[in-house]
């Protein structure tokens, strides 16, 4: 036993009750079981929370995200690759011996070995000195497996690990996520540390998913890679603690600077088509835009180059990106949306969109994928991005028939058969099983979903900010016509008329923008839209009237006589009792040979609310 841990770890007489605040552990000496005493949270981390403690539930939820976990990470080859992007950056940050690519390619060699049965002397030795278990396909595997594996015939293992299609692509991510820690190990030896230092030091230069409290473990089975982010979180924090100076240079010129040169890039040279990339790719990736497609609907799309940011990326670039949109849009006095960022960038779980609370957002974090994905499914809406599940404009048709050319055929097959949407049931797979769900029901566009993690098109951002303008649009007409009302009510005309009149400039600047993404989508609702949201002439005498008539009945029961005054005109009330209206003005009327390209809908929706 180590001197320094005498004080921590003494034994157990027999027949003694284990002191408050302290556990036990058993320990077999000689053949003989004993007892010894051990700070509890020392005990808790060996116990760990057995299936009956967790109860029924919890061990269901506790399987289903570990499903989701292993889905989403483990077996699903895209998580992999940008998995090793996001390790690579945060070695880089934390390693205080230095990390190169060099570093990587060496310690990827060696973990290949590892990971597929051939002697590895330099893993071997990392683990002899602590460093295994620390990444999260070692930390997955049960201690049962790992056991059976130790009497298992060398040219078996070896077998197993390449014929058995699972194996294969797990032994490739662990090897994957060996690479740093093996790079850091070895730099660290070359650099004078002792093996358990070179250990410790390998650990904690990315993340050791080892590493949680007994609050954290307990949360981690409900809630899948919350640990992770808070470790991130934990690690960047250690590093601008220990060297301020060192690790703001090194987020410097690995992330702010590359990050502000692409935002530079995109803005610059592709405005439009940079308005329209997803805000869920902004905050995760950094996008490169090389060009343009067109959808099937005809819309210009953007074609991109994805860098992952992980987390390091996110945390120091995603507040600056935001703040730099404000300037260059003309908005430099929103620091509040701009401080609201970054404490959602250090939270582990994110609880921001757009620079605005989000409670779906939170939610696509904090909810365990079982309860979480039948609530997205019921309300069409992915909590992760922000936008609609299947497309509005096949949100009113038969379920069978949501799919488009993006729906693998076997989910279309499968949909009609059970009466049921495609395109849910392809989110549903994916929200329960992560991203091998999706590929189990293609598995011949493994590849193609492989290379659309680095390059792909993808927009409709525009048209989702459309759809969610019509929305608050509807709220500020009901909103204004309930103030104007209130106005009406004491007598106050002016005040009412104003309302309207204000209202109504601020509706005819956003439609141009809105209708020709609701007509694509729902023709029928981009027809009635202009009418539902806007304040037509005779619309005052009938606010005027229903006023009156409200006054009326009350002054009839209470016998008095009513107070309003209504100041129609004879053909305003000519048109009330006649049901006789102004006709509609057509869209093509209204907003002729507009052009919506160079608008920045998400400014026009902040104008909307002010």
């Amino acid at each position: 036993m180590l001197p320094e841990a005498k004080e921590l770890i003494q034994p157990l007489a027999k027949d003694t009750r284990v002191p408050k605040g302290w556990g036990s552990i058993s320990v077999f000496v000689d053949g003989k079981n004993t007892k010894w005493v051990v700070p509890e949270e020392l005990s808790w981390a060996m116990h760990q929370m057995n299936e009956v403690e967790a109860g029924m539930l919890g061990n269901f939820v506790k399987f289903t995200s570990g499903a989701f976990r292993k889905g989403a990470t483990t077996l699903y080859i895209p998580f992999s690759l940008s998995n090793a992007v996001r390790d690579a950056q945060m070695a880089v940050m934390t390693s205080k011996y230095g990390f190169n690519p060099a570093d990587w390619v060496s310690g990827f060699a060696q973990g290949l070995k590892g990971a597929f049965g051939w002697d590895s002397k330099l893993l071997e030795e990392f683990s002899r000195n602590g460093g295994g278990f620390g990444g999260f396909i070692q930390g997955a595997r049960e201690i049962s497996g790992v056991k059976k594996q130790l009497f298992e015939p060398t040219w078996w293992k070896r077998t197993k690990a390449v014929v058995n299609p699972f194996n294969l692509i797990s032994n490739f991510a662990e090897a994957i996520e060996l690479a740093p820690r093996l790079g850091v190990y070895k730099r660290a030896l070359k650099g004078g540390a002792t093996g358990f230092e070179a250990a410790f030091e390998a650990r904690n230069a990315t993340i050791d998913f080892a590493k949680s409290g007994q609050e954290m473990r307990i949360i981690n089975m409900w809630v899948p890679f919350v640990n992770a982010r808070w470790q991130a979180l934990l690690n960047t924090a250690r590093v601008f603690k220990e060297s301020p100076v060192k690790a703001s240079a090194k987020a410097g010129a690995l992330i702010v600077a590359p990050g502000v040169t692409t935002y530079f890039w995109n803005s610059l040279n592709f405005p439009d088509l940079y308005e329209d990339v997803p805000r869920w790719i902004k905050d995760t990736y950094f996008p490169i835009i090389v060009g343009e497609e067109k959808d099937e609907q005809g819309n210009r799309v953007p074609k991109m180059v994805l860098i992952p940011k992980g987390d390091v990326g996110q945390i120091f670039y995603n507040p600056i990106e935001y703040a730099l949109d404000y300037v260059r849009k003309g908005e430099p006095s929103n620091f509040s949306k701009l401080a609201l960022e970054w404490m959602s960038q250090l939270a582990p779980i994110p609880f921001t969109r757009d620079g605005e609370l989000s409670v779906t957002q939170f939610l696509s974090g904090a909810m365990p994928p079982i309860l979480r994905t039948p609530i997205e499914l019921a309300t069409n809406q992915s909590f992760f991005t922000g936008g609609p599940i299947v497309p509005r404009r096949l949100e009113q048709v038969s379920p069978t028939e949501q799919y488009d050319e993006k729906t693998p055929q076997a989910a279309v097959v499968v949909g009609r058969a059970l009466g049921v949407s495609p395109m849910k049931m392809v989110y549903g797979l994916g929200g329960l099983l992560g991203g091998f769900g999706r590929e189990a029901i293609d598995p011949a566009k493994i590849l193609q979903s492989t290379a659309s993690r680095f390059y792909r098109s993808a927009g409709g951002e525009k048209r989702n900010q459309a759809w969610n303008l019509k929305d608050e649009a509807v709220v500020g007409y009901n909103t204004a016509r309930e103030q104007a009302k209130r106005a009406i009510e004491e007598n106050d005309i002016k005040t009412a008329t104003a309302i309207i009149e204000n209202w109504n400039a601020s509706a005819e600047k956003i439609l141009p923008d809105i209708l020709p993404y609701l007509a694509q989508d729902d023709p029928q609702e981009a027809q009635k839209i202009s009418s539902s949201v806007t304040f037509q002439p005779q619309d005052i005498a009938r606010l005027q009237r229903s006023v009156y008539d409200e006054q009326a009945g009350k002054a009839e029961r209470k016998g008095t006589t009513p107070q309003l005054k209504p100041q129609l005109t004879k053909d305003s009330l000519r048109s009330i009792r006649t049901g006789k209206e102004d006709p509609l003005a057509t869209i093509g009327q209204m907003f002729p040979n507009e052009d919506l390209q160079q608008t920045d809908l998400k400014q026009m929706r902040q104008g909307l609310r002010q």
